[in-house]
């Protein structure tokens, strides 16, 4: 059983890919800040959607974020999720 953890920001998203409990991949989704938020938010789906086929996950998994402050970057984080 094939699963795919997330921990997302709006420029760097890491991820791990795990066979029951063993661990078979893991990296770095790392955009230009550069890049306007619609097009990081397609590029990060796009990207994350890749991982997913590639492994055939059957599970995903995305970090719970708390935001205390920063509206803007929950807006985008939620939007991508």
């Amino acid at each position: 059983m094939i699963t795919a953890g997330f921990d997302q920001s709006t420029t760097k998203t890491g991820y791990a890919i795990f066979n029951g409990t063993q661990l078979i991949d893991h990296g770095l989704i790392n955009l230009s800040g550069d890049l306007n938020a619609p097009r990081r938010i397609k590029t990060m789906f796009l990207t994350i959607k890749e991982i997913i086929d590639k492994y055939q996950a059957r599970f995903v998994v995305v970090e719970a974020d708390f935001f205390k402050n920063n509206k803007k970057t929950m807006l985008m984080l939620s939007q991508l999720q």
